[in-house]
């Protein structure tokens, strides 16, 4: 739709329904993966919902069993016991209409500026290329600290 391709893991009672799998803590809160939460609510724009569902696999569970340096073997063994990993999030989402068409109108805005590095060839801006609050760490060059060179 508006040329942004959406596509669902599954549906659960008609709603759309977003599997993930990472290494991120379990402690860690789901605001944090805005970019989650942003696909989910780009599903429910699709579907005409505003629920939607996220389930999360932590394939380290809360990190709890990566010993603080210099524990006893009595420490790393009650870490251990007390720090199941993996473990599995699942949290309900309920946006409003407004949330939904908000995000939907970022989406498309997103989506304006990167047919832009398509039709010109020039990259964004580190500082508009990456969404306020979150982290991009390119796997094939130095983006952290400057311009892509991919």
């Amino acid at each position: 739709m508006d040329g942004i391709t959406v596509t669902l893991d599954a549906l659960y009672e008609d709603c759309p329904w977003e599997l993930k799998d990472t290494d991120q803590s379990s402690a860690r809160p789901l605001e944090e993966n805005m970019y989650q939460i942003r696909q989910v609510m780009a599903q429910c724009y699709i579907r005409s919902k505003l629920v939607g569902r996220l389930s999360r696999l932590e394939n380290m569970g809360d990190w709890g069993w990566v010993f603080p340096k210099g524990s006893t073997p009595s420490e790393k063994k009650a870490y251990k016991e007390a720090c199941e990993h993996p473990t599995l999030s699942a949290f309900k989402l309920t946006f409003t209409q407004a949330e939904v068409l908000r995000n939907w109108e970022w989406l498309c805005s997103r989506r304006d500026l990167f047919q832009g590095i398509l039709d010109t060839g020039e990259l964004l801006p580190k500082v508009v290329a990456v969404p306020s609050g979150q982290l991009f760490e390119c796997g094939y060059c130095a983006y952290k600290g400057g311009e892509c060179c991919l």
